[in-house]
């Protein structure tokens, strides 16, 4: 009776998993579609019938790929749905947004195996399902297809006519009516920015007139164009200066009367997509603004936000004229009050802070802008570039200390900027600082003018006398927190649960960009470029973890000797890219360590064994030979588990 009683309870949650409604399974599939995840192999994801050849599934993919380029990130839902014995129908709906044009219905039909509901491959029928040609079935097909058809027509009208009702409402419980009467234009365009930096959109739609009595004349425009900039997960380009975290946004000037007016937007633009290498420029922006007869203000955005031609629709604007420019120190100010640390080293810290965070809204504080206003204009422009080249979409970057010194009230810090792009290139980055009124802050230009003055005369000597040093040695001085060694340790290798434990952590700082972390969890030889190499396999890691998410899947952990081995998957088994590094892991004073310098991977191919075979060659010729023999014990256990790993039919 046991058996039989064991068998029962185990197939509870079986029969669970699989009792999903014909909605719950199409809504499914549909979530499927948008995230490109379909398996069309028979019996998978699809009821696709097992006669449907590879040309034809290739077809179908092709269809289901379209489909998925047509569907916004936001939630989907069933509508309605038919039920015919063993097959069904449903139709799934996008209502998110606010975009009549941007709603989405999509028909799917479903057929019931094995007691499971299987969405049917191509949506709107039951192509290739392999339902067969009984006459009874295929007008119940034809019954199913044609209400997939009608319904889907009806029910997208049906949304479309609720849509308008919809927004107003969803509006009003983000901005109240009355507001749009007593605040002031400057007011009511800090909220556009905020609600553009959020990607609310019916705040946005809001303030363009959502909320008049008398819709504006190109409203669906309007309307289209903020669904077209918020519905991915990535705004237009087009609406950098409104919605990117890298552009410094103030409002320099206000003209107009009680019933319009136009107001000037300065930007500070070092959002990445602005560009490389020249300093980021600062570009100016006119909206104009108009009260309605009910005497609600309404923004009017500029030609190029509505219609959202070019991709870079800033690129050829000037910047203002010299007079309007030198206001914007002043209202900058205004705008970031002055912090003021009590030390050096707190600005230091803070404004490293502030270039790592994730907008730029932390660094005018702490920059000193009186004076000269092009000076103050330079040193903010410096300090967006600085921003700029560590927040790049195509590279994983970060400030790395080198040096730091306080003579009385000036301070300079230096730091090495390290790419994961361009792991092994000097970068060496200073940040000067002046004690004033209190507190410390970033040197006016943030650089000593020429010829240098107190209070910086005496750093900049410092900085000079230090920058060869720094430019020959910055890889160690940068791997401080790294172990160095001489040879192969002769301590045993970490412990199974240390040494999971401090890999797991060395793993994590990857995926998280964490260089600082990663760094002081390896070690290093000190001997034969072992500095360059390891900063250039941590760039391999770091843009890898950045390009594709992907993390390391531990396989197991293997002690022989000195060494303890991580026998690691990075993707899943049986993908083309999917490769199987060996981590090698030593015991240092300071604890369980990587050495991420030692490149061995089990890829199943002649090209990787080649590979590797470099890194015993360079181990045998450094004299460690005899203890390097254990890892290679450890490398043929890592290659077994790498085989058991790989699907079959991927094996070479």
């Amino acid at each position: 009776m046991k058996p039989l009683f064991l068998a029962l309870l185990l197939a509870v949650p079986a029969a669970a998993a699989t009792s999903r409604t014909p909605a719950e399974a199409a809504v499914g599939y549909v979530e499927k579609i948008r995230g490109g995840q379909v398996d069309l192999t028979p019996g998978a994801d699809t009821a696709v019938s097992p006669a449907t050849g590879q040309d034809k599934r290739e077809i179908i993919a092709a269809r289901i790929k379209r489909l998925s380029q047509e569907i916004d990130p936001g939630p989907v839902e069933a509508g309605p749905v038919k039920e015919d014995g063993d097959l069904a129908a449903v139709l799934v709906r996008q209502t998110s947004g606010f975009d009549p044009g941007r709603l989405k219905v999509v028909a799917i039909g479903l057929v019931k195996k094995g007691g499971e509901w299987l969405a049917a491959p191509v949506p709107g029928s039951f192509e290739n399902t392999g339902l067969g040609y009984d006459e009874a079935r295929s007008n119940r097909v034809a019954a199913l297809e044609q209400w997939m058809l009608r319904e889907q027509v009806v029910d997208l009208g049906t949304l479309r006519e609720q849509s308008a009702e919809r927004l107003r409402k969803e509006i009003g419980a983000k901005l109240p009516k009355d507001s749009l009467r007593t605040e002031k234009p400057s007011a009511l365009l800090k909220r556009l920015l905020a609600a553009s930096a959020t990607r609310d959109q019916a705040t946005m739609l809001g303030l363009l007139g959502g909320l008049q009595r008398e819709l504006p004349k190109d409203w669906t425009e309007r309307l289209a164009a903020v669904s077209r900039a918020f519905a991915k997960e990535t705004f237009d380009p087009s609406w950098r200066l409104l919605a990117s975290p890298g552009v410094i946004r103030t409002v320099l000037t206000e003209d107009g009367d009680d019933t319009q007016a136009t107001l000037t937007l300065a930007c500070l633009d070092a959002s990445p997509e602005s560009g490389r290498g020249k300093l980021p420029a600062i570009r100016f922006m006119d909206l104009d603004m108009e009260r309605d007869a009910d005497g609600l203000w309404r923004i009017d955005l500029p030609g190029a936000l509505v219609k959202g031609d070019p991709a870079n629709p800033h690129e050829d604007e000037e910047e203002s004229d010299e007079e309007t420019l030198d206001t914007l120190p002043a209202a900058w100010r205004h705008q970031f009050p002055l912090a003021k640390p009590v030390t050096a080293m707190a600005a230091s810290e803070a404004i490293v802070a502030a270039l790592r965070a994730g907008n730029t809204d932390g660094l005018l504080p702490l920059l000193d802008l009186e004076g000269d206003p092009p000076n103050a204009l330079l040193g903010a422009k410096r300090l967006a570039l600085i921003w700029r080249d560590l927040h790049s979409p195509r590279d994983l970057a970060t400030l790395l200390p080198l040096g730091f010194l306080e003579k009385g009230d000036g301070a300079v810090a230096a730091y090495q900027m390290f790419s994961s792009r361009q792991p092994e290139r000097a970068d060496i980055r200073t940040l000067f600082f002046v004690r004033r009124n209190g507190g410390w802050q970033l040197a006016p230009g943030l650089r000593p003018a020429e010829p240098p003055q107190e209070p910086l005369a005496a750093v900049k000597e410092w900085v000079d006398t230090q920058a060869p040093e720094w430019t020959k040695n910055w890889e160690d001085l940068t791997l401080a927190a790294s172990p160095a060694l001489n040879q192969v340790p002769a301590a045993e290798g970490p412990l199974e649960d240390a040494a999971r434990s401090t890999f797991t952590a060395w793993s994590e700082a990857i995926i998280k960009g964490d260089i600082a972390t990663t760094i002081r969890l390896t070690a290093h030889f000190k001997r034969d470029r072992g500095t360059s190499r390891l900063l250039r396999n941590l760039g391999f890691e770091l843009t890898g973890a950045v390009k594709t998410g992907r993390h390391a899947t531990i396989l197991g952990v293997i002690r022989r000797g000195s060494w303890t081995g991580i026998s690691a998957r990075i993707g899943k088994a049986g993908d083309a890219e999917t490769t199987y590094p060996l981590y090698p892991m030593v015991s240092t004073p300071e604890g369980p360590r990587v050495m991420a310098e030692i490149d061995l991977f089990a890829n199943g191919n002649r090209t990787r064994e080649y590979l590797n075979e470099t890194s015993w060659e360079r181990l045998n010729a450094g004299g460690d030979g005899d203890a390097s023999a254990p890892l290679r014990e450890i490398y043929e256990i890592h290659r077994k588990n790498a085989e058991a790993d790989r699907p079959a039919a991927t094996q070479k």
